[in-house]
């Protein structure tokens, strides 16, 4: 598939919107845990691009973060892969595009949203 310029360039900004939300971080006291901006980044970008660039902006941002980039909340980098949110992180790539899947078709569980 041919990817245009316009393509690129949205899939880059919403990475980078991911990137500058995750720092959005309120910590919580009870559990290890936070607040962050990062899933309501997610879920704009499952809500404005089909499944196949969805997944592509979430790995990218994923392998940003595996290679020590300081882009999940908190500005942390790989160390966030061991942690207690770890498994958020590995459910994305499934999570995300399979929202982005539901968005598109404009049904949820076999009600229209529309």
């Amino acid at each position: 598939m041919k990817q245009t310029t316009r393509t690129l360039t949205t899939n880059a900004l919403l990475l980078a919107l991911i990137c500058v939300l995750s720092y959005l971080n309120i910590p919580l006291p009870f559990i290890s845990g936070a607040i962050t901006g990062t899933t309501l980044a997610m879920c704009l970008v499952a809500l404005v691009r089909p499944p196949k660039d969805t997944l592509i902006i979430i790995i990218i941002y994923l392998f940003m973060g595996a290679i020590g980039l300081p882009v999940f909340a908190g500005g942390e980098g790989f160390a966030k892969f061991i942690g207690p949110a770890a498994g958020y992180y590995i459910s994305w790539p499934f999570a995300f595009p399979l929202l982005s899947y539901s968005l598109q078709k404009k049904k949820i569980f076999g009600t229209s949203i529309s």
